[in-house]
């Protein structure tokens, strides 16, 4: 699917017409959420190496972990509490800065016009919400006390309750293990019972620890909402994924600005520590090698990746899209390990901001009068958010149905899963009919379509054939000047759930709509436009669920 040197990464596009409860903010329609600049720096950290991840079981003479980082040099911090973060740190070749992609019964739900729009309320009549998933939000800091989201922060169990004898942390006493400053679990990080904070080195990834007045001081809290905000307990927002359990990574300073050190640890953090799906609400127009390879062991680890595609769908000269092509995906969207997930707004149309291309699979709410919990200084606890403006928050949509399948079947690898949410997207007026256009990916999500498909994709079951036109045909040209209308289908057992898997070389993918096989097989047709001008040999195959076929169909451009 898609695939980045150590980098500085503080890319989180901040946002400009948020209306919320307590403030209200005048805003035109689709407003550009303003970038901030994007530029590489050397900046090594200057901490000594430290490969030794055991910690002692009194750490009674080192800095407390839940103690104010302002007074605390970073580097001491990493090594006391958080040796694991130094280590991968060390790994990085070059900081990237990276910035915000801002852009039922629940009083709110009647503002989110992305629940109907992606057909949530038919998904929740059928979805078990004591399935969950862990879904890890890396981001800027997060309302923790908020009254949406208090009860859906993931918590690591070997860091709760309390010591005992034999314990990795037994000093003799009986000591409260979210407090003893002390690693209980042996993970490299010291009280880690909810989340991280990358940025300053604690275990409160709390919103507004430095600047309550950021620019990126809410964008963690109202992305986490979308995510999983608590549903049906008549306060605030309601959200696709309400079982999921989100984990609170916070790699971003109030101001919306993070580096690649603290985001690729926190990659490796969520995989090493039960995420299932992990959120990207960020970008940078620059190449990170370092962020790459987490994005591939996250990948190779079967956890779902998903990022905002960027907002650089208007050529505006700021932040960090005049470092790119008019309308290009950022970082780290653009690789093919990340579902690319852009903006629509209530006209079913792109989002005018929304960047997009050949790397973009699939759309989704993320602008207008959309709903989510937030955080403000006068009211850290029960704020919303009623618009919002950016690719930033389309993403959060998706990987809340990301962590829905995934709890309904989680046998699914990475690309069955994103084979499931984005082969079943609705095809939107603008795609002219075609499975799949550059500004609108293969469509909008479809959630309820996603779940009846992700759940019959049965392990085990047969494996699928292609079937390919014509009696001996294994390719077929086409011409990038005029459309080819090219079929491909499948042949496996009735009644079980089949679609074709188009790749090229360099990674891009294109899916056909998942079909219930009907007598034996199943073919489709499509138009060449869909390639747009890549040159690229194209291969298909037949795909159901985990099962592809070992024959491949190719197509060639004249």
């Amino acid at each position: 699917m898609k695939q980045k040197s150590k980098l500085q990464f503080a890319s989180l596009m901040v946002l400009t017409g948020i209306s919320i409860f307590f403030i209200t903010m005048h805003v035109r329609n689709e407003p550009k959420p303003p970038d901030i600049v994007s530029t590489p720096i050397n900046t090594g950290l200057p901490h000594q190496a430290n490969n030794n991840l055991d910690k002692p079981a009194n750490n009674s003479d080192l800095p407390a972990v839940n103690q104010s980082s302002s007074s605390i040099d970073k580097n001491d911090r990493l090594a006391h509490v958080a040796p694991r973060q130094e280590q991968l740190s060390k790994t990085v070749e070059e900081e990237i800065e990276y910035r915000i992609l801002a852009n039922v019964n629940d009083p709110l739900a009647q503002n989110q016009w992305s629940l109907p729009e992606v057909n949530a309320p038919e998904l929740w009549d059928e979805i078990d919400p004591s399935k969950q998933s862990v879904v890890a939000v890396i981001d800027s800091g997060f309302g923790l006390a908020h009254e949406d989201l208090v009860n859906q922060w993931h918590r690591n169990s070997g860091e709760e309750g309390m010591t005992q004898v034999g314990d990795t942390c037994w000093d003799g006493n009986t000591r409260n293990k979210t407090t003893n400053n002390c690693d209980d679990d042996s993970n490299g990080y010291v009280d880690d019972w909810r989340g991280w904070d990358f940025y300053y080195v604690d275990n409160i990834p709390s919103a507004g620890s430095q600047n309550q007045n950021g620019d990126g001081v809410s964008h963690g809290t109202q992305v986490s909402g979308l995510v999983g905000a608590q549903t049906n307990n008549s306060l605030g927002v309601a959200s696709i994924g309400y079982s999921n359990k989100i984990m609170p990574l916070q790699v971003l300073n109030d101001d919306g600005s993070g580096y690649t050190s603290d985001i690729v640890s926190a990659v490796y953090y969520a995989v090493d520590n039960g995420a299932d799906v992990i959120n990207l609400s960020l970008g940078t127009a620059y190449q990170d090698n370092s962020l790459k390879s987490a994005l591939e062991y996250a990948f190779n680890n079967n956890v779902i990746v998903i990022a905002a595609a960027g907002n650089c769908g208007q050529m505006v000269n700021d932040g960090i899209c005049n470092n790119m092509p008019a309308g290009a995906i950022t970082y780290p969207a653009r690789y093919n390990t990340v579902f690319a997930v852009g903006a629509i707004n209530q006209s079913r149309q792109r989002a005018s901001f929304s960047s997009y291309g050949k790397e973009l699979d699939i759309v989704a709410p993320g602008s207008g009068t959309l709903a989510s919990t937030n955080w403000i200084s006068s009211n850290q606890t029960s704020a919303y958010s009623t618009t919002l403006h950016g690719t930033s928050f389309a993403s959060p949509i998706v990987a809340s149905m990301a962590g829905v399948l995934r709890a309904e079947n989680s046998q699914l690898s990475v690309d069955a899963a994103k084979i499931a949410l984005v082969a079943n997207s609705q095809k939107l007026v603008d795609m002219n009919g075609q499975i799949y256009n550059e500004h609108l990916g293969h469509g909008s999500l479809d959630s309820h379509q996603a779940l009846i498909v992700a759940r019959s994709l049965v392990s085990g079951s047969a494996v699928p054939s292609l079937l390919m036109p014509g009696k001996h045909a294994v390719s077929v040209s086409y011409s990038l000047v005029l459309d080819t209308t090219v079929a491909a289908g499948c042949t496996a057992n009735n009644l079980s759930w089949c679609t074709v898997w188009l790749t090229n070389a360099a990674g891009d993918d294109r899916y056909l709509p998942y079909r219930q096989i009907q007598s034996g097989n199943q073919l489709w047709s499509w138009s060449t436009a869909v390639f747009g001008q890549n040159t690229a040999t194209w291969s298909a195959r037949a795909v159901s669920g985990n099962n592809q076929s070992a024959d491949t169909f190719l197509i060639h451009k004249n």
